[in-house]
């Protein structure tokens, strides 16, 4: 099931609730809450860069490489481009972690997001 309707306004108080709940946000909250705005085509870049400060403080290790890769993902999808956050993440992958230590998805899903972002900061 797909929605058809969405309602930005909710969105909107969504963000505004996770943004002052921060401080009890995990990594799950905040991938899950960056990765329904992408899906809902929601542009809220305040949040990415709130929710990207938060996860950076809380620490990068805290996080699944599955969240990771979809919280870069949903920064492609939303056009949000955060040069301090991606390049933490991708030091948290290359040096910290291991890229082998990643599946073929979260390592294509982290590279869609970077060409993707890098791209349009350029462009």
């Amino acid at each position: 099931a797909t929605l058809e309707v969405r309602d930005e306004s909710f969105f909107e108080r969504a963000a505004d609730f996770i943004v002052q709940h921060l401080s009890e946000c995990k990594s799950q909250e905040l991938n899950n809450s960056l990765w329904a705005c992408a899906t809902a085509s929601v542009r809220l870049p305040w949040l990415f860069i709130k929710a990207d400060n938060h996860a950076m403080s809380i620490g990068l290790s805290e996080f699944k490489m599955h969240e990771l890769s979809i919280t870069l993902w949903a920064h492609g999808m939303a056009g949000v481009c955060n040069h301090v956050f991606f390049d933490a993440v991708l030091e948290e992958i290359i040096e910290r972690r291991g890229i082998w230590s990643c599946t073929p998805r979260e390592v294509a899903n982290t590279a869609w997001a970077y060409s993707t972002i890098i791209g349009r900061s350029h462009a």
